[in-house]
């Protein structure tokens, strides 16, 4: 019989359960969030065990400190060393084409140094967008059993369950004192930007099963999931969370992947290798150009011209600023940027221009409101670069940034990972990146195809459909440097990793063993 521990994670459910309690009720400030996670980290890397490790990496997610997470970010870091001093750290296709990419991320820092001498902003991008990818090092890594990766899994829907119910009771509270429900952001400090996307993927994760039999017609074996009836009680429950946030950007973005999602893994696994391709591409260019005239489409529906439009005209905005900001920035990143400073092809380097890097000190130029100025100022000096003092800075300003009656702030504002990424790296590191998230895809989906276990086909379909919500999410924000966001992806990412050199004959061992 293989053992569960259920007693174990059903205690981390309560001790987590009333860290969430008291953050989401109480006046605690994200200085004691930082403290708790500090902790937390540390004493996770004393025990030394990769499933809590990761559990608390996944638990951290939740609390309002994006601090917190960079300080774990660090103690993932002293785990992978470990682990390489150990001869435990495998280097395969997919680790090597992510590397690659980081490498880019140097060499594109190294050439931009002719435009604007800037060594900071490379430890900033580093930091930012490079420490969640430990995650994905550690959790590839890690030679965890099944039984390990089954409560990492189970903490993780546990957590999402936890942070439902409280929703529900804000919400019912709200309901007894005003008679009715204003759909809102929910969470609490910086929570409130990662809980509808983790909302998704344990979503993504209790559909897998039925995702799995209209996609490849096959049946996978209950051994690891959750009971029929918890599982839809706890479906029905993230569903509710997910409208009660409001957040259409992660809905949309799921509606999007899940049906993309249903027709690619044809390509991947039943054509030849020339008929995938030929069709691929044509597929590719068909979605791309559907999907920019959907999305435009969709947006002028929920908000109207007015956010159409590319000039505000009489009293729907502050004077005449542009309204859509996000195509202006677009504008200038295809046109202006790359034609004066010829940076087409390497970028300007990271950290640069429209990044939360970038961002993070250019408080001198842009819009922050006075405490987070304050806040950044005793840590890190005023520093705007160059290029995004020509290109970007007067995209969010004071009287812009306050006045949101008449526009969506996500869909309005310039901040967007996709813009930035490419302004930033040029069509060389996009390309690179780009390679690493297709090859993601198709081993994801490959994976959940041939796996007979039920849990491995699991996530390795949750996995795919979620890279497809989150490649749609880049045009919307910064969500590449969330932590709270990231950390998340990138450690189902390297599990499904892991679990893709798992034999079938391990998996049907496990199968017969919990029978």
């Amino acid at each position: 019989m293989v053992t569960t521990n259920k007693g174990i994670w059903e205690q981390q459910h309560l001790l987590w359960g009333c860290v969430f309690y008291a953050f989401a009720f109480y006046p605690f400030s994200q200085t004691a969030a930082l403290g708790l996670a500090i902790v937390i980290s540390l004493w996770a890397f004393i025990r030394f065990k990769i499933s809590i490790i990761l559990k608390t990496g996944l638990g951290l997610c939740f609390l309002p400190s994006e601090v917190g997470l960079w300080f774990y970010s660090l103690v993932l870091l002293q785990v992978l060393l470990v682990l390489l001093i150990r001869d435990k750290v495998r280097i395969n296709k997919l680790s090597r084409l992510l590397l690659l990419s980081i490498g880019w991320i140097v060499v594109s820092h190294i050439l931009g140094q002719r435009i604007d001498t800037n060594w900071l902003s490379l430890w900033l991008f580093l930091l930012t967008f490079g420490s969640p990818m430990l995650a994905f090092f550690v959790a590839a890594n890690s030679g965890l059993k099944l039984a390990d990766l089954h409560g990492i899994f189970t903490f993780f829907l546990g957590c999402l369950a936890i942070q439902g119910s409280l929703i529900l009771v804000k919400a019912s509270h709200l309901w007894w004192e005003t008679g009715k429900v204003t759909i809102s952001d929910w969470g609490f400090g910086s929570t409130y930007m990662s809980l509808p996307f983790l909302t998704a993927i344990g979503i993504l994760y209790l559909l897998s099963p039925w995702l799995r039999r209209r996609l490849f017609n096959r049946y996978t074996v209950p051994v690891w999931g959750i009971p029929g009836n918890k599982s839809s009680l706890l479906l029905l429950l993230l569903c509710l969370t997910l409208f009660l946030t409001g957040s259409k950007v992660v809905l949309c973005s799921l509606v999007l992947a899940v049906g993309v999602g249903l027709g690619l893994p044809t390509f991947f696994v039943t054509l030849h290798r020339w008929i995938r391709l030929k069709w691929t591409i044509v597929v590719g260019v068909f979605l791309a150009f559907s999907s920019i005239v959907g999305t435009w489409t969709v947006v002028h529906y929920l908000y109207g011209s007015n956010y159409m439009a590319t000039w505000v005209k009489g009293k729907t905005g502050p004077g005449q600023q542009p309204v859509n900001h996000k195509y202006v920035f677009l504008q200038r990143a295809l046109g202006a940027i790359p034609r004066q400073f010829d940076t087409l092809l390497t970028g300007t380097g990271p950290g640069t221009v429209g990044s939360r890097a970038a961002n993070l000190r250019a408080y001198d130029t842009m819009y922050k409101s006075p405490s987070q100025a304050d806040v950044i100022s005793r840590i890190l000096p005023a520093y705007t670069g160059l290029v995004a003092r020509s290109y970007f800075s007067d995209l969010y300003q004071e009287e812009f940034a306050k006045v949101a009656k008449w526009r969506s702030g996500t869909l309005s504002q310039p901040f967007s990972s996709l813009i930035s990424l490419f302004v930033e790296f040029g069509i060389v590191g996009l390309l690179l990146f780009g390679t690493f998230v297709w090859n993601l895809l198709r081993t994801t989906v490959e994976i959940s195809a041939r796996n007979v276990d039920d849990l491995f086909a699991r996530m390795g379909l949750t996995v795919y459909l979620t890279t497809l919500c989150l490649s749609c999410m880049t045009i919307f924000d910064t969500y590449l440097e969330r932590p709270t966001l990231m950390i998340a992806y990138w450690l189902f990412a390297g599990l499904v990793l892991q679990s893709g050199g798992r034999s079938q004959d391990e998996s049907r061992t496990h199968i017969l063993a919990s029978n």
